[in-house]
């Protein structure tokens, strides 16, 4: 809630635009980057926090908004959990700022979950961070469910684990590895035979490694089945498939190819996404494209489908291309929600020309602009007594 009121001030939304959008990590950019103060009732807390941790009050602060469990815990245990994540194991200040969420638990929990690790995996502490997000127990029955499928499988330990195999095939750190499998547990439980074909697949056909790390999924799937999807995507030229639509139901995969044949149909082979801008917005100059871009860069994330058929949508209910060059965003969202609140305001509240930028309010906000409307019509009306 606090980070939707954050976004609302101008200058922090552009901010956030401008940053690549890590989860955890967001909020605490923003709230520093703009040196924003800390609210009164965060004050004690936050500098609480920040001796114990030896860091800024704004970024204990942005770290306490993020996790506001951690707001709750005393200095006691703050203090003995960061004396056991960094005298005990070692651990630089800065990993404990990176993954706050380790001040939750206990040092006697966060010693159980390491001990697992210690004896389950050979690797430096500092990479299996990550892993301290699941309890001992469930770490104990991942690892051995993990051993059982591999002795079956003939995988020599010695020389491969998962972590390192998801390591090197993903080309990525330990700890980024270790990270994944802490939000994706059947990693761990997926025959490494199976993964290393998908692997081969997806990089045959260029699949960037970052988009498998953003969609694991992808490695529990039958490797024939993927090669299928991709060369039937590599025959329609797409070039820059994401493993989710080689995974997807037929009926998705059928639809997203259709979508991506019209839209090269609309752009066709030398027509940038900002001349299609230009065409389908009937502006005058690229300059003004351009500039249109920059104040609303979801445009050019739409596809040339989406920008197209939402004009012709929109004009055939009777809003004007002026009015659509005017908020371009209402693209961004349904046309049919976007009608359907025309209609209305223009029929029963009697509007005559609905500002979009209304129309793409979130539903509360709209209801407060409809009960306002409302107040207004009833002042309005003469009085029958």
């Amino acid at each position: 809630m606090f980070l939707a009121r954050l976004l609302a001030n101008p200058r922090v939304a552009g901010a956030v635009r401008a940053l690549p959008l890590q989860e955890g990590l967001v909020l605490r950019t923003v709230y520093m980057s703009n040196n924003l103060e800390v609210p009164a009732h965060y004050e004690g807390a936050s500098e609480h926090l920040s001796n114990v941790l030896g860091c800024s009050k704004q970024e204990s602060c942005a770290i306490l908004m993020e996790f506001p469990e951690i707001k709750k815990l005393n200095t006691k245990h703050l203090k003995n959990t960061c004396q056991y994540l960094t005298k005990d194991l070692g651990l630089e200040p800065r990993t404990v700022l990176d993954f706050p969420w380790l001040l939750q638990y206990s040092k006697q929990m966060l010693k159980s979950r390491m001990d697992v690790l210690l004896v389950k995996t050979q690797r430096t502490v500092s990479s299996m961070v990550p892993l301290l997000r699941l309890d001992a127990e469930m770490l104990k029955k991942m690892f051995a469910k993990s051993q059982k499928l591999d002795e079956i499988q003939g995988v020599d330990k010695e020389n491969q684990d998962r972590i390192t195999f998801l390591s090197q095939k993903l080309k990525c750190s330990e700890l980024e590895a270790c990270d994944i499998i802490s939000k994706n547990h059947y990693l761990l439980n997926t025959p490494l035979a199976r993964m290393e074909k998908v692997f081969e697949v997806l990089y045959e056909y260029q699949i960037d490694p970052i988009d498998v790390m953003k969609d694991p999924w992808i490695l529990r799937y039958n490797p024939a089945q993927i090669r299928s999807r991709l060369e039937i995507i590599k025959s329609v030229g797409m070039d820059k498939a994401k493993p989710w639509l080689a995974r997807s139901s037929h009926v998705v995969f059928k639809r997203s190819l259709e979508k991506y044949k019209r839209n090269e149909e609309l752009l066709g082979k030398s027509m940038s996404k900002l001349d299609f801008v230009q065409k389908v917005f009937q502006l005058s100059s690229k300059e003004d494209a351009v500039e249109m871009a920059r104040k609303y860069p979801v445009l050019l994330r739409l596809s040339a489908v989406k920008l197209n058929s939402g004009i012709e949508t929109l004009l055939k209910a009777g809003i004007t291309r002026q009015e659509i060059v005017a908020a371009p965003r209402v693209l961004a969202y349904s046309s049919k929600l976007v009608i359907k609140r025309h209609e209305l305001l223009r029929s029963k509240y009697n509007v005559e020309n609905p500002n979009l930028n209304v129309l793409v309010r979130s539903s509360s906000m709209f209801h407060d602009y409809l009960k306002k409307l409302d107040a207004q019509m009833a002042e309005k009306e003469p009085d029958d007594l």
